[in-house]
């Protein structure tokens, strides 16, 4: 009928702007300027000292150097302290990352389930 709808509203911007969002750099605003044909002004980064943590990714990357002996489980967690960046989790919106594990829970109990 030529007539645009909404078909669903997410605040959340997508993932791999995290990073460059919690550095000062307002990426999702700058593309809706854009967007309406606005300029859009060079931005600064306010800070270069964050660390982005995808917890299942680095949970398996892990996992596989630990059996190689690459890495043990102190510097493991070593390595998680200062994380202040999630591709997943949200003080404000825990679900998707609580469904991850969930998820991930469940195909490992499958998997074991499966085997016997």
């Amino acid at each position: 009928d030529n007539t645009f709808k909404l078909i669903e509203v997410n605040p959340r911007y997508i993932t791999p702007l995290a990073l460059p969002v919690a550095s000062g750099i307002d990426v999702p605003y700058l593309a809706y300027r854009e967007m309406l044909g606005e300029s859009v002004e060079p931005q600064e980064v306010r800070s270069y000292r964050k660390k982005l943590l995808f917890f299942e990714q680095d949970l398996d990357a892990f996992r596989a150097y630990h059996r190689e002996g690459v890495l043990s489980w102190g510097k493991w967690l070593k390595s998680l302290l200062g994380v202040n960046v999630f591709g997943v989790f949200a003080w404000d919106d825990p679900f998707p990352f609580i469904h991850s594990i969930i998820r991930r829970v469940g195909r490992l109990f499958e998997k074991n389930f499966h085997r016997s």
